[in-house]
């Protein structure tokens, strides 16, 4: 009830002052935080309007699974007395595979930095359950609940952009026929997520709301040629990537048609092209 709720919220608010996350661009924090709460409200009232409503009290509990896996890996970095105990307890701890003995912490500004602090969360519960479990370590606000626990495993989805964000963080530039596929990849997979019926409500929402960012990318390849141009062009793509990709016969023959015409306006030797203004077919829609 509404007991329940406040005492979620005080204890997301403590998380938070206590365990603050390293921060490099605290501009960058404040502009995404913005626009992940209008994302977030959006992706809310789209997922109602398909019949899936989130409970108050659920709503705040899984907002503050983040907050105390942050908070509680800043404690065992910055506090030498939890980072003993923490060090303690994984050495004993036979059940434990791996060479991992670190707890990742989370850095906004780093790729897959939430997932790789919570992927480190989940390796250690049994060790962070009892670091946070014993009241004398005055770790009770960074401890997860039952549920939080269940939707941590969910939220690991994020693996979903592992691949994409480890692309874009190589040295070498990507090419756009290497982005564009990956972005249609991970769109069909956030509609699974966003479709999965045995999901938690709180994960429906977040695919679309992972979905709404994703859009604000299919905007520029609508609007700019060099996108199909790229793919058509591209020898391990051409038209068929198109195919695969779900497009229908006449969706291809308007990217067939644009990039002939293209290349008659820009290329064509004299003679040969006709004064055209293409027009870049809508295929990159995102739902």
């Amino acid at each position: 009830g509404d007991e329940r709720l406040d005492d979620e919220e005080a204890a997301i608010e403590e998380a938070d002052a206590s365990g603050d996350v390293v921060l490099e661009d605290d501009g960058k924090e404040t502009y995404d935080n913005a626009v992940v709460k209008t994302l977030q409200e959006k992706a809310i009232q789209m997922m109602e309007s398909e019949g899936i409503q989130i409970d108050k009290v659920e709503h705040q509990i899984a907002l503050g699974v983040f907050p105390r896996v942050a908070g509680l890996a800043c404690q065992v970095h910055d506090a030498t007395m939890v980072k003993e105990k923490f060090d303690v307890l994984v050495k004993y701890d036979k059940d434990l595979s791996g060479t991992s003995r670190t707890l990742e912490r989370c850095i906004p500004t780093h790729w897959n930095s939430d997932l790789a602090c919570l992927s480190s969360h989940i390796f250690f519960q049994p060790v962070i359950e009892q670091l946070t479990g014993n009241s004398i370590n005055k770790l009770q606000q960074f401890r997860l609940s039952e549920r939080q626990w269940e939707l941590a495993h969910e939220v690991e989805v994020l693996l979903l952009f592992q691949t994409f964000t480890k692309l874009f963080s190589t040295e070498e530039v990507p090419l756009i026929v290497d982005a564009l596929p990956e972005l249609e990849r991970i769109q069909q997979s956030l509609i699974s997520v966003k479709q999965n019926t045995g999901a938690a409500d709180v994960i429906h929402v977040a695919g679309q709301a992972a979905l709404l960012v994703l859009e604000k990318f299919s905007i520029f390849t609508n609007d700019c040629d060099v996108y199909l141009i790229a793919i058509v062009m591209c020898p391990d793509c051409k038209l068929k990537w198109f195919k695969d990709n779900g497009c229908r016969p006449s969706e291809i023959r308007d990217i067939k048609t644009a990039v002939i015409d293209y290349w008659k306006k820009k290329y064509a030797p004299d003679g040969e092209g006709e004064e055209i203004e293409p027009e870049t077919p809508q295929v990159f829609k995102h739902s």
